[in-house]
């Protein structure tokens, strides 16, 4: 079974990598991932508001000394910082180690991107979550500063960058179209956002942290499949990959790679070598003998019921819905 795959320019020998977690931050952890089968790893997020107004001096080069010690107001950011973390990882594994930054600057993004490639990364994957509250703010204005980000990052980056996307995006194919005109390697299909949860009868706001669950996976297929052979980035598929057969649909829709996160941290780092045996017994089942045989089998134009990803399967399923309803009624 030929499980091959290439995202962010990396010739990869399967789609399914450990997603953005504390995870791939240990080297040991790392190790039992590479070992388990893990193709290549994302570092949990470095957060710009972490670092802010702090210098990044010293030499980050890989061969040389990393910065150590950051100071700003109460927080202390040791030498076991995100840069030589990063150096760890690239001396611990084989595997491509890819770094992840959720900034919010366009300064921000530019300074620390630029240290985790110095530091030894293979690829950036950019999280990019902006909560957007001033009345006067508008869809356009977003979009065009991260366009404008990304196209700055390619200029001045040698690796591959990726976008990870939120799904509240009124036009997502037009924005991927224009990620990619500016040099997007990739888009990660989506950010998962954490909402506050609201005590009662306390009436405050508490911070939540939920795993997620295979419920989540159908979002991202359908936007998947929709921006697939359409759009210049690869596709990657994030949130609600819990076992090889949702690795192989995210494949069908036209995904070159596969994140999961939520499946690691319930069962394991060896639970990565389970997740290859059942994508390879998914392929099986479908008679298939390559992931290139499968990518794009659902995607939009290939799909044998386009219907199913479009409006039109909201209205069959609601009309469905509703005569079933009058039926039991009558």
């Amino acid at each position: 079974m030929d499980l091959r795959t290439r995202y962010l320019g990396l010739d990869l020998p399967h789609p399914i990598m450990p997603g953005a977690s504390a995870l791939s931050d240990d080297p040991d952890t790392a190790r039992k991932l590479e070992d388990a089968g893990a193709p290549a790893l994302v570092m949990s997020s470095l957060f710009e508001e972490e670092l802010s107004g702090m210098p990044l001096s010293g030499n980050t080069a890989a061969q040389g000394p990393l910065p150590s010690a950051y100071q700003q107001q109460d927080l202390r950011v040791e030498p076991d910082d995100y840069f030589d973390r990063i150096y760890a990882l690239k001396h611990a594994v084989g595997i491509p180690v890819i770094a992840s930054l959720n900034g919010t600057t366009p300064g921000g993004w530019l300074r620390y991107a630029m240290a985790m490639e110095s530091a030894g990364a293979d690829a950036i994957e950019l999280n990019v979550y902006k909560v957007c509250t001033e009345l006067g703010e508008t869809s356009e204005e977003v979009e065009r500063d991260l366009v404008s980000m990304v196209d700055t990052l390619r200029h001045k980056l040698a690796i591959p960058v990726a976008v990870k996307l939120s799904p509240f995006v009124t036009a997502l194919p037009n924005l991927a179209t224009h990620l990619g005109e500016a040099g997007c390697d990739a888009l990660v299909l989506f950010n998962r956002f954490y909402q506050p949860h609201i005590d009662w009868p306390s009436l405050t706001p508490s911070r939540t942290l939920r795993f997620s669950d295979g419920g989540e996976l159908n979002l991202r297929l359908r936007w998947t499949s929709i921006l697939a052979e359409r759009v210049s980035p690869d596709l990657c598929v994030s949130g609600g990959v819990t076992s090889g057969q949702d690795a192989a649909r995210a494949v069908a829709c036209g995904a070159h790679a596969v994140q999961v996160v939520t499946a690691l941290y319930l069962h394991g780092p060896g639970y990565i070598e389970k997740l290859i045996e059942e994508l390879v017994a998914a392929l099986e089942a479908a008679d298939l003998h390559s992931i290139e045989g499968l990518r794009g089998r659902l995607a939009l134009g290939n799909a044998p019921q386009r219907e199913a990803f479009v409006r039109a399967n909201y209205y069959r399923l609601l009309r469905s819905n509703r005569d079933s309803a009058a039926t039991g009624a009558s």
